[in-house]
C-alpha cells in the first residue's frame, strides 16, 4: 500500500527544493492550492495523471512517491 504521509513529506520537501509555493505548484498542475495541501499532509494522494507531471515539475522519480512503508 502507498504511504500517503511519507509521500506528502516527499512532495513538500521537493516543492521547497525547487522553490515553489503550494499555489504556484497548484497552478502548474491545474489543481487547487487546497489539493496540494491535502497531498502534503497525507490526506490524499495525487491521481496518476497529476502524479507524472508533479514528479517532472519537482524533479523526482515517480517511484519515489510509490515506495511503500
Amino acid at each position: 500500500r502507498m504511504d500517503k504521509e511519507r509521500a506528502g513529506r516527499v512532495i513538500r520537501d521537493a516543492r521547497l527544493c525547487v522553490g515553489l509555493t503550494q499555489c504556484q505548484l497548484a497552478a502548474l498542475l491545474n489543481v487547487t492550492q487546497g489539493t496540494v495541501a491535502t497531498w502534503e499532509i497525507g490526506s490524499a494522494f495525487p491521481r496518476p495523471k497529476s502524479m507524472v507531471k508533479l514528479c517532472e515539475i519537482l524533479r523526482i522519480p515517480v517511484e519515489e512517491l510509490l515506495k511503500v512503508g
